[in-house]
């Protein structure tokens, strides 16, 4: 924050080559994963999920294509109705709030709530870039915000550090 006057340009000159050239620089899809143990026992692996570690001036410039993009968006209304998440002003309290108060609106006025739990995780971990960039550019979406975010979704390398040592070189696709 220091630093945000003499970085401000460097870094809205270093957006604007991004989306000129439609490419999300490769050396921001090497990431180093660490393991955060999530429950139960620490020595089984699927107890444990992967944090990736990314550079600062990468997400800084990630929110800055995501301005590109956000008013077409919601100009356009293609978020769903019912899909509060990556949308300005709500989040996951807003949605526990909407459904606290649709519960208590159906039970005051006498009907029933059936309520269905499932793990969704893991299908935001798989997009598949050619059906969204086919999508995106359906829906409108400028060519060259299209071809930065297809860009930021190709093949990745990674590895996992534990301890300070680093497991070899894996590759994260979709």
């Amino acid at each position: 924050r220091r630093c945000a006057a003499q970085l401000a340009l460097p870094v809205l000159l270093l957006g604007l080559a991004i989306l000129m050239y439609g490419q999300w620089p490769s050396c921001w899809r090497l990431h180093h994963i660490v393991p955060l143990h999530k429950k139960l026992s620490r020595h089984v692996f699927k107890n444990y999920r992967g944090i990736h570690m990314t550079a600062q001036i990468s997400k800084v410039l990630e929110r800055f294509i995501a301005k590109r993009f956000e008013s077409h968006v919601s100009k356009h209304v293609l978020f769903g109705p019912r899909q509060w998440a990556y949308q300005r002003r709500k989040g996951a309290r807003d949605t526990l709030a909407y459904l606290v108060a649709s519960w208590l609106l159906a039970l005051c006025t006498g009907h029933k709530i059936v309520l269905f739990n499932a793990d969704v995780a893991g299908a935001f971990d798989r997009v598949k870039a050619r059906r969204l960039a086919r999508k995106l550019r359906a829906k409108g979406l400028d060519e060259q915000v299209v071809k930065v975010l297809i860009s930021w979704l190709q093949r990745r390398r990674a590895h996992v550090v534990v301890g300070g040592m680093t497991s070899e070189e894996m590759s994260l696709e979709d």
